[in-house]
Parts: C-alpha cells; structure tokens; sequence
C-alpha cells in the first residue's frame, strides 16, 4: 500500500504574496473610499435641508399661515428651524435641525419663507440656492457639491455641482 505524503495549508511563499496583494488593494481603495464618504455626507446634508424645505411649504399650507424656514444666527452651517412668525421663538417654533459636520453651506438668503399656498414670499426673480460641500472640497472639483434651489413657486430641486 502506499500513501502520498498530503499537506494542507498555505507554504510561506503564497502566504507573503496574498498579503502583498491585499496590501495593494487597500493603498488603492482607502483613498476612494474616503470620497465616497465625503460625497455621502454632502449628500445626507443637501437631502436634510431639502426636506425642511419641503416641510416648511407643506406647513404653510396646512395652517393657512406663512412658514420660514431660517437659519440659525444667520448661517444655516449653524443649523436651522422652521417657525411661523418673525424669529424662532418658543411660541413660533414648529421644529429644529442640526448641522451635519463636515460640511459646508453657503447660501444666497438667510430664511425662505412660504404663504399659505405654498408659494415662495416676498417673490423675487430669481431661485433662493443654498449650497452644500465637504469642507475637504477643492475649488472646481466637479460634482461635489449639492445645490437645494427653492423656485418662485416653493418647489425644490438638489442640483449637483462643482465645488467652490
């Protein structure tokens, strides 16, 4: 009878270059998987702030009231509330929102504010646009931003767009 000698396992030379292939495709995929993020949280931002504009108009509506949506101490990267009357006060207060960190907003007006048919007040020619990025965003770098514009009528749209 004979018997072959068997042996399992890896010999010492397939184990040294499974792990310099593997060392090869992390140093390749971290770096991409780091934009992803990045682009991730722009995106959760821009969705966040779309849908408290959303809120704000269908508020409006349902109390037959103007809505604003606003931005805390005049920068919507401090956060932001959506109220009836002039401030967030107490008594005005219908909810408030939370920053995401590490992103960035810019916008071209600090509150929106919707009549009671959802309609966009005091109305001005041109979309109110709120703007957001990564902070890590270089300028021109295309496609990381996500731009919320608010149209004469209260409908809103995310746009993507190139970093400023």
């Amino acid at each position: 009878m004979s018997y072959r000698n068997r042996s399992s396992g890896f010999t010492l030379i397939e184990l040294l270059v499974a792990i310099a292939v593997l060392g090869i495709i992390v140093a390749v995929a971290i770096p991409s998987f780091q934009t992803v993020i990045e682009n991730n949280r722009t995106t959760t931002q821009a969705n966040k702030l779309l849908s408290a504009v959303q809120f704000a108009r269908s508020e409006a509506v349902k109390r037959g009231v103007n809505v604003t949506l606003s931005a805390d101490s005049s920068d919507f990267n401090n956060g932001w509330c959506v109220h009836t009357g002039a401030t967030c006060g107490t008594t005005s207060l219908i909810r408030t929102f939370d920053p995401n960190s590490g992103v960035t907003l810019f916008s071209s007006a600090n509150s929106v504010t919707f009549s009671q048919r959802g309609t966009r007040i005091p109305q001005t020619t041109t979309a109110v646009t709120i703007s957001v990025q990564h902070s890590s965003c270089a300028t021109d770098e295309v496609e990381r931003r996500s731009i919320v514009s608010i149209t004469l009528s209260g409908r809103a749209s995310v746009v993507r767009g190139d970093c400023l």
